[in-house]
């Protein structure tokens, strides 16, 4: 028997979720600094654009910057421009346009289930919880600014379809030129599907006109494509021939034709899936709820939700270039299909909602505390610090009075996702209050952005050996600096150029090279930064005569 409960569940969704999205944030911005590679660059861009003055061009380190468009950095510029420039600012563009997809959450399931007041609440919940956007969300990147278009497409894509609402057309329009604004083209990934296969799940009726929907369909996308040519065009005039290329080409055609080389197995996503969207992958209630589904009768919302997770996985399965975090945007339909599903069934109580992720919070917490207090923590992490091991215990500990508390006695299916939710967002703060600091040491470029700047205040001039991501401009906030890169081929002939000058360089191991004049060296992901006068002697050294090679 199917049963959608219309009663209004105790607590807010949005609110509760929006709430414990910026506990989480919080607790981040407080305890790490901005990770290199990707928010140190993202900082200098936007750095390197507000000291321009510059809107149309994002800029790293002196020269165009292509490879990603400029909404997230306008958004970060309009904040610096108000108030001046500010690291707390810039952490938290992305966060809030985390919590804004929230409501468009809601939003989506209202226009889909009218009626159904527990998918609503509970949808945010869900998204916010899940592992990939409880993490990824609270970082400086651009895809909560991506998951915040693609759901206005969608809203407009199912007003129209099922409403007959022109405005979702224009909705559909204004989302992929966002999209594109704040990621690329790859908005099409997240909307299109759902739009060309409307056949499939839409309502059946008799007075569809699918040429109709297909031409409003190419409007939409010709709508986009013009608003975003209104910054792609100036820029690319202002930017230069090079820069045209990479914003006209490289980011469309020129990243299709390689999407498809595999760099990662087409599985790579499969076997990470649990993790991405824990707690509720591996909460049996949620594949109860969705066997559910399946035998309810024929609904449009939860068939658009499947068209739009299937496709976007299958589409990022076969693109080569596959990160975690690319799947965020695909939590939303995500945690709508489990909302709904939750809903459909019998409102029967529930046994130990907190089994899954309470045990795992205990052994998270043992396996931690166990690897930070004893000679495991120096072979399992690269930089091992001590954390507060003995505060994640007591979490843990906090945590399995809860587990016993709530196991005591049956609770309703809306208490067990406000208490799902409220797990994830104890276990990211936990853990982030008792390790990342000791993750994070490798990516933290702070205190060599300090020693990089003494070194050009002094007159030392700088050459970076190898590729330069911009990972010191922020932190050392290197107003109209320009860090030369050289090869390791080219870096003998620069030092003699200049005498007085400093290589810059990584490398990868556990066991730093030997180098004379080192000026300051210090942990850098997988390897070591060193700033130094030489190159390492390994490089130096003459090549041994191949009348003694053995």
């Amino acid at each position: 028997m199917t049963v959608y409960e219309s009663s209004e569940p105790r607590g807010g969704g949005v609110l509760v979720a929006t709430g414990l999205a910026a506990i989480v944030t919080a607790v981040g911005v407080a305890t790490r600094p901005l990770l290199a590679i990707d928010e140190t660059r993202y900082a200098a861009v936007a750095l390197e654009m507000f000291e321009r003055h510059e809107w149309l061009v994002p800029y790293l380190n002196g020269a165009p910057y292509s490879h990603k468009p400029p909404l997230l950095f306008w958004l970060v510029l309009g904040g610096w421009k108000l108030f001046g420039v500010s690291t707390l600012w810039a952490r938290l563009v992305a966060p809030l346009a985390g919590i804004l997809a929230l409501s468009g959450v809601a939003a989506l399931a209202r226009t889909m289930w009218p009626g159904d007041t527990r998918s609503r609440k509970w949808a945010p919940l869900i998204t916010g919880s899940a592992l990939v956007w409880a993490a990824f969300g609270s970082l400086f990147m651009f895809d909560t600014l991506l998951a915040c278009s693609a759901l206005l497409g969608l809203v407009g894509i199912f007003d129209a379809v099922e409403r007959g609402r022109a405005r979702g057309v224009f909705l559909l329009g204004l989302a992929i030129t966002l999209g594109v604004l704040a990621k690329g083209p790859v908005i099409l990934v997240h909307v299109l599907p759902a739009a060309l296969l409307a056949p499939w799940w839409a309502t059946p009726r008799d007075d569809r006109r699918w040429r109709s929907w297909y031409a409003a369909t190419l409007g939409a996308v010709a709508l986009g494509a013009v608003g975003a040519l209104l910054w792609a065009v100036p820029a690319g005039m202002a930017g230069g021939a090079e820069y045209q290329q990479a914003i006209f080409f490289g980011q469309t055609a020129g990243r299709m034709t390689q999407s498809f080389s595999h760099a990662r197995s087409i599985w790579w996503y499969l076997p990470i899936l649990p993790a991405l969207f824990f707690p509720w992958f591996v909460w049996p209630e949620t594949w109860r709820a969705i066997g559910a589904l399946r035998a309810a009768p024929r609904d449009a919302g939860v068939r658009f939700c499947v068209v739009s997770v299937g496709a976007g996985l299958a589409a990022f399965s076969l693109i080569s270039g596959k990160q975690a975090h690319y799947l965020l945007p695909l939590a939303p339909a995500c945690a709508l299909l489990v909302a709904r599903g939750l809903s459909s069934r019998e409102a029967a109580p529930l046994r130990r909602p907190w089994l899954v992720a309470g045990v795992t919070a205990i052994l998270a917490g043992v396996v931690l505390v166990a690897a930070t207090t004893t000679r495991l923590a120096a072979r399992t992490l690269w930089w091992p610090h001590p954390p507060i091991a003995w505060g994640w215990a007591a979490l843990t500990l906090v945590l399995a009075v809860m587990l016993i508390i709530w196991q005591r006695g049956r609770i309703t299916r809306n208490a067990a996702v406000h208490s799902l939710a409220v797990t994830t967002a104890v276990l990211l703060c936990a853990l982030q209050l008792a390790a990342v600091r000791a993750a994070t040491i490798p990516y933290d470029t702070s205190r060599m952005a300090v020693a990089v700047k003494a070194a050009l205040a002094a007159g030392h001039p700088i050459a970076m050996v190898g590729t330069y991501n911009g990972e010191y401009h922020y932190p050392a906030r290197l107003s109209g600096i320009r860090i030369e890169v050289v090869s390791a081929t080219e870096a003998p002939a620069w030092l003699l150029a200049n005498p007085a000058g400093l290589l810059l360089r990584y490398d990868r191991g556990r066991n730093p090279l030997v180098i004379d004049g080192i000026v300051a060296r210090f942990p850098f992901r997988n390897g070591w930064a060193t700033l130094s006068s030489t190159l390492p002697k390994s490089l130096t050294a003459p090549a041994p005569s191949a009348e003694l090679a053995p």
